[in-house]
């Protein structure tokens, strides 16, 4: 590339209607997103942290806004030339492919692309065009009003294509969980405690029936006895798309409530019938004993 320093420049242009103007808040967003796209598509030397950082070089407010900046490393000592050339040719590749409507970078994430779609939604109302400049001789990254029609069409397939491709396994079973007492709180104003579930350490909201409700009391009672406690909850378990349990309309709550038990008591002197422990593995795994 022509431009020898790591730089990147990002343009902003108003609307092009008589009644459009372009608000300091939208461009100054615009050029944030931008550079924060920008480090999503930077890939990071092996085995080491520093990344790029993206000092100001230039700015004007004059139409069109315009941010010029100059790759640093946030490791003084780091040189990143290489990690900033790299992420600018893989945002350029990638913008390319989603303004045409081709494909999603590898780099872009969930994250990416709410940033993507941010800079496409500016693009549609407020902002006439956004160039991205990383080559002072070659064409720029263009924004249009076609290219961010375009562009959201395409990523709202994707979406639509890849929420086909999931497997809905929300349903509705009769069980029971295991959990940690963490609240007390409400559901379409029936009460409900809130339990750390033991396996999977996520919080499930349990939905006390009305026999349950009167046992409890004041909530500032309730809390005295019940938090911190450990409950199987037994009823109608809710689960989501991804599979996890969210909600148990509950029938049953009880206490777990756990004890010492001496070690001896766990011995069973005729378990291995006289033999050592290893001749008891030995056994086990075929081991013949004389």
């Amino acid at each position: 590339m022509s431009m020898l320093e790591n730089k990147i420049k990002v343009v902003v242009y108003p609307s092009g209607g008589a009644d459009d103007t372009l608000t300091i808040a939208d461009a100054m967003q615009q050029v944030l997103d931008y550079f924060a796209l920008l480090s999503k598509a930077e890939t990071k030397e092996p085995g080491t942290q520093v990344s790029v950082v993206w000092r100001l070089e230039s700015a004007t407010t004059n139409s069109p806004f315009t941010v010029e900046a100059t790759a640093a490393s946030s490791d003084p000592e780091i040189a990143v030339e290489r990690q900033a050339l790299s992420a600018r040719n893989a945002l350029q590749d990638g913008l390319g492919l989603i303004f045409r409507g081709e494909a999603k970078p590898i780099w872009m994430d969930a994250d990416a692309e709410t940033l993507m779609r941010r800079i496409i939604a500016r693009n549609l109302n407020g902002i006439g065009r956004t160039d991205v400049i990383i080559d002072s001789e070659a064409r720029p990254i263009i924004l249009d009003h076609r290219a961010a029609r375009r562009a959201q069409n395409f990523l709202d397939l994707k979406a639509a294509e890849e929420a086909a491709q999931v497997e809905d396994l929300s349903r509705k079973e009769f069980g029971s969980v295991e959990g940690q007492v963490t609240g007390l709180t409400t559901h379409y104003t029936k009460p409900a405690l809130m339990i750390r579930a033991r396996l999977s350490g996520r919080e499930v909201k349990c939905v006390l029936p009305s026999i349950h409700a009167q046992a409890i009391g004041a909530q500032h009672q309730w809390d005295e006895v019940w938090r911190n406690q450990r409950v199987i909850v037994t009823g109608l378990c809710h689960y989501e798309k991804m599979g996890n349990l969210f909600r148990v309309d509950a029938d049953e709550i009880s206490r777990v409530v756990a004890r010492d038990v001496p070690l001896d008591d766990l011995r069973d002197p005729t378990f291995s019938n006289g033999l050592t422990p290893q001749e008891h593995l030995d056994r086990l795994w075929g081991q013949n004993h004389g």
